[in-house]
Formats: C-alpha cells, structure tokens, sequence
C-alpha cells in the first residue's frame, strides 16, 4: 500500500510539471474559492466552537443525548462541513468516548452539510442564476437529513453508555481563551484551505486531459463532483440538460461532498471511511431522488435554467464577493449565538 501511494504522489508531481498552467489556475480558483466563501462562513464558528470548548461547555449527560445531538444538527444546518465532524467528536468523542467511532463517523456524514449561504449564494444565485432553486435543493438536501437523524437517534437511542465528560476542566478567562482559540481556529483553516486547494489543483490537471474534456458535461460534473463539489456543480450548472435533473444531480452532489469534504472532516476529527462514505452515499441517492421528485410540485417552477458563470476564475466578481462575505459572517454570527445559548443551558443543566 505505501508503494501504491509513493506511485500516485510521483505520478502527480509529473502532472504538475506537464500541466503547469492547469494546476496553476486551479490553484488559483481554489484559493479565491476558500477567501471569499469559505473562510468567512467557517472561522467565526470555529473560534466560537474553540472558545466554548476551552470554557467547558461541551458536555453531554447520559440523560440528554438526543437533545445534544439536535442541537448539533441545527447548528450545522447554519454553518455547513465540516463542522459537523468538529461538533460530533468535541461532544462524543475524547477520551471516554460516549459513541464508537463508527457511529461517531455515521452522524458526522448525517450533520456534515452545505450552509444555506453557499445554497443560495454560491450555487443558486451565482451557478444556476435563479435564487427560486434553492427551494427544492434545501428540500432534498435538509430534509433527507434529518429523515437519517431520527433514524440514527431511534436505532441508538440506548447506545450511548458513559458518564458525562468534561473536555475542559475549569473555566479560565475569556482574555486567556480567545486568542488560543483564534490560533486552532486558523491552523484549522489552514488545514481545510489547503484541502481545497489541492483538490482544485487535480481537478485543473484532469481538465488538461483530452479524455476528460472530451466526455459529456453531466459525467464529466459527475466526476469532478465526486472528487470536489463545487467543481462538479459548476459543470453541471453549465450542462444545458434539463433543470429537473440538473437540480437532482447537483443536490446529491451537495449532499455526498466528495472526497475533499471527506478529508477535511479526517482533519477535524477521527472518522472511519467506510461508514462515513456510506452514509454520505445513500444520503445524496435519496436527496437527489427527493429533489426530482418534488420539483414539479414546485411553486413558480422555472422552464430554463440560465447560467452567467465565467469559466475562468470562480466567484470573480469582486461585488458577488463581498455579498458572499456579508452572507457567510451573517450566518456565522447566527451560529455564535446560537451556540452561546446551547453553552448557557448546558450549564445549567
């Protein structure tokens, strides 16, 4: 395995001399991707997320599990991945795990989702050009997925065996916690940043292959979906097939996150493959089947999806930017309440 893994890596840095100015603008566009949607959205969270660990007020009592784990989902509902990862393994994790690490993977995939900022924003405003199609995408996606909570809260309802934990000990002061936390809270972008980056980087290689750029736009979207996301939306976005399915394929895309929101949840948090994938798998399958088949019970359903995205550079207008950014602290201050209140009622609990 270490020698198969030694050949990919060679056979990318061959790649990345062959397909220089490729790798180059993926690069490129993976950079302006995470300055501009996913930072902003993320890194308020993650230093709220960080603060409230350090003060203790991640804790579950064997008497409140389902209540911790509701309250994780909406808060991922607000923030997107992979701050269901961080969330799961801050509450149930640790030492003295209060779940396996199976099921910890299992309801990371079912809470690791899009924010409703890069829904709206990235995909249906700035991708489809039509904000009405975030209806039946936020459908299928958001609701597919909690359809899977109840059931992993009814399957495991009496799994949840140990005694309530303390990820810190005693609170110290907010002087002390904030810039500790702005430190993890940046490596952990770094992290997720240089994921993103990396992934575009391969996906400009693959455009540089005639065999690729040559196939048909919906399994060309299909595969880059499956690698990175948004690349495949994009395409999918530009496809020219029918909005029915476009919609369909692009909320199973959303829903599955690809292999790169995967390895940004492995830097996050301790998550096995197999169960995390698998449950990622069936929720885009029924996610993109709930889309198809509510669109036409849609209100004000749009015959023709337009589509003004410049191929070059995502997100290049520095106006849709700054909306963007506007949007994603916005929601992320959202969150930071939220998530001061849920760390209110621990306490008192």
């Amino acid at each position: 395995m270490k020698s198969f893994f030694i050949a990919i890596i060679l056979l990318l840095c061959t790649a990345l001399v062959m397909f220089s100015s490729s790798s180059m603008l993926g690069a490129a566009r993976g950079f302006e991707l995470f300055i501009a949607n996913v930072f902003p959205a993320l890194f308020p969270f993650f230093v709220c997320i960080s603060s409230l660990k350090r003060l203790g007020a991640f804790k579950v009592k064997n008497s409140k599990p389902a209540m911790t784990v509701l309250e994780i989902f909406m808060l991922c509902c607000i923030s997107g991945s992979p701050t269901g990862s961080l969330l799961v393994d801050n509450s149930f994790g640790g030492d003295i795990p209060l779940l396996s690490l199976r099921k910890r993977s299992i309801l990371s995939a079912i809470c690791n989702l899009s924010s409703p900022v890069f829904i709206i924003g990235a995909v249906c405003t700035n991708m489809l050009g039509h904000t009405q199609l975030a209806i039946p995408i936020a459908i299928s996606h958001y609701g597919t997925s909690a359809l899977l909570l109840i059931l992993f809260m009814v399957f495991n309802r009496n799994k949840i065996h140990a005694k309530e934990t303390h990820t810190i000990g005693k609170p110290i002061g907010l002087q002390y916690v904030l810039p500790e936390s702005i430190a993890e809270s940046m490596q952990t972008m770094l992290r997720l940043g240089g994921t993103l980056i990396f992934f575009s980087v391969i996906i400009g290689i693959l455009s540089g292959f005639h065999l690729i750029t040559s196939m048909p736009p919906l399994d060309r979207g299909l595969i880059f979906g499956i690698i990175e996301m948004t690349n495949g939306i994009e395409i999918l976005a530009c496809s020219g097939i029918q909005p029915r399915l476009t919609l369909s394929l692009i909320s199973a895309l959303l829903s599955l996150g690809g292999i790169c929101i995967f390895i940004q949840a492995s830097s996050v948090s301790k998550l096995s493959p197999l169960p995390y994938l698998g449950t990622k798998l069936f929720h885009a399958i029924t996610a993109g089947a709930l889309c198809y088949f509510i669109f036409p019970y849609m209100p004000d359903k749009i015959s023709a999806v337009t589509n003004s995205f410049d191929h070059t550079l995502f997100l290049a207008n520095l106006l849709t930017m700054g909306e963007l950014a506007l949007c994603g602290a916005f929601a992320s201050s959202i969150a930071i309440l939220f998530s001061i209140i849920i760390s209110g009622k621990t306490r008192a609990s």
